[in-house]
């Protein structure tokens, strides 16, 4: 009995010294409310409201959304890392009262948030490809616009495309195996892109074509346009100029494109001013579009049941600060506005219900009505509401309670860095040691690499124009002289 009393005391004794001492996962597991509690800020901080990302898309593999986002620290703004969340679909109790979960999948490494060269920023997840797993993402790097792939096993990204200045989009067919792009014309890749050579060895099929969407449906392509117009092309076509393709609806309100997809016959697409649809089997220039929503969207995606987007919100630098996700089902029928004809005085019951387009009054999802006088024929316009249900927000941001290390620091109490810290507006960074070279794998300034005068910054360290890289240093290699012109160092190397 006393060997136990012995051993029990030793026990809380030992579960005591470690809430004293922490250990070096306590600030990712450890329920917080404020920063104080997780160590000394800023190396740690208690994550606050989760600012969303700008993308979404849906994950058939495991019928999950994709989204991104950053945590605040509880009492600052954004901290830490940029995440990739899995979100379900559904409410929690599946009956709309309760929100639906979110999990954290991967870190987004790779973030240089300085305010010099090198300045490189997570912005947006930009599409998925569920067969290859290629989650494709755009981020800013030193003011350019980078289309890349982000690798989820490794929470990497990998450049695939510097799309700075062009008018850039893309779509690929259900199979992965055809991948249409819009830039200064509309152009072809058997495939889908994972390397930059991919898009250097396509084929031209619209010249001088500039889009904002695009979608890819067997050999069918249907674009969007800046001037709010809708067309449709094929992937037979080479060479082929503008004209070629096919109008098939405007929408004046129409200029800019947050999210653009196909379901049966119906196009829908969003921007500032809502999700709109029409259907391309009954569609005209002078119809307007069915408004299923006049939430501002920030991007969409569907699972072809559903739609599902993230308002727009307030926005700072990548990431909305008030934006939730909701969703609203897809058309029950593809009615909507036009001409509908009919006989008497009533409404048409041409193309009102069910699956036509017009806005007759019949019990479909058009809600416009058309009307006529004595025996002829009637007509009229009106935009539907689609007979489809109204929005239901599935998620709310919120904080998860739990402490925070500043990238790349770990420790009881987020102190640790196995590096060099840098620091930009107050908040530390821990970058690594390159073996090979002694500099930091990220640096700042050119002072953040070493005291040589030919080394620069340009988010990496790296040696001036014809200086070599040694450890820890540039040089002028033998029979090499340095010469100065305005301040500024050449390593010459006398051809004779």
């Amino acid at each position: 009995m006393k060997m136990k009393k012995i051993i029990l005391t030793l026990l809380v004794l030992l579960f005591i010294l470690n809430l004293i001492r922490g250990d070096s996962t306590a600030t990712t597991t450890t329920t917080c409310n404020r920063d104080y509690e997780c160590g000394n800020y800023p190396y740690a901080a208690c994550n606050g409201g989760l600012n969303l990302g700008y993308g979404i898309v849906y994950n058939s593999n495991i019928d999950k959304l994709i989204v991104s986002g950053k945590y605040n620290s509880s009492d600052s703004g954004p901290f830490g890392y940029p995440y990739i969340f899995n979100l379900d679909t559904k409410s929690t109790n599946g009956s709309g009262s309760g929100e639906a979960t979110i999990e954290i999948k991967n870190k987004i490494y790779g973030e240089i948030l300085n305010n010099g060269g090198g300045f490189t920023t997570f912005y947006k997840i930009y599409q998925y490809a569920p067969i290859h797993n290629y989650l494709y993402i755009t981020f800013y790097q030193s003011g350019s616009n980078i289309f890349a792939i982000y690798d989820q096993t490794t929470s990497s990204i990998k450049q695939v495309l510097n799309i700075w200045g062009v008018p850039f989009t893309i779509g690929f067919n259900k199979d992965e195996s055809k991948t249409v792009y819009g830039e200064y014309g509309i152009f072809l890749i058997n495939g889908i892109p994972s390397q930059k050579s991919d898009f250097s060895n396509s084929t031209l099929l619209y010249k001088n074509q500039i889009t904002n969407a695009i979608i890819l449906q067997d050999n069918d392509i249907y674009i969007s346009t800046y001037d709010g117009k809708f067309y449709l092309g094929s992937t037979n076509c080479r060479n082929c100029s503008s004209d070629k393709l096919k109008l098939l609806f405007t929408d004046n309100n129409s200029t800019t494109n947050s999210g653009f997809f196909k379901i049966n016959d119906m196009i829908y697409y969003s921007n500032e001013n809502g999700i709109r649809a029409f259907s391309i089997n009954n569609s005209s220039s002078t119809m307007a579009p069915i408004i299923l929503t006049n939430d501002s969207i920030s991007s969409m995606t569907t699972d072809g049941k559903n739609i599902y987007y993230i308002i727009k919100g307030s926005t700072g630098s990548s990431f909305t600060n008030n934006a939730v996700v909701k969703s609203i089902s897809i058309l029950k029928g593809s009615g909507g506005s036009g001409s509908g004809s009919g006989s008497g005085s009533g409404s048409g019951s041409g193309s009102g219900s069910g699956s036509g387009s017009g806005s007759g009054s019949g019990s479909g999802s058009g809600s416009g009505s058309g009307s006529g006088s004595g025996s002829g024929s009637g007509s009229g316009s009106g935009s539907g509401s689609g007979g489809n249900s109204k929005p239901m927000v599935i998620y709310t941001p919120k904080s998860n309670n739990q402490c925070q290390c500043a990238v790349g620091f770990k420790g009881d109490k987020c102190e640790t860095c196995d590096g060099k810290t840098l620091w930009n507006n107050g908040i530390p960074l821990c970058t690594p040691i390159d073996n090979e070279t002694g500099y930091p794998k990220t640096c700042f300034t050119p002072q953040d690499c070493s005291t040589s005068q030919f080394v620069f910054c340009n988010g990496t360290c790296s040696c001036l124009p014809g200086f070599t890289q040694s450890k820890n240093d540039c040089i002028c290699s033998n029979p090499g002289s340095v010469i100065w012109t305005n301040g500024y160092p050449t390593c010459f190397v006398d051809p004779n």
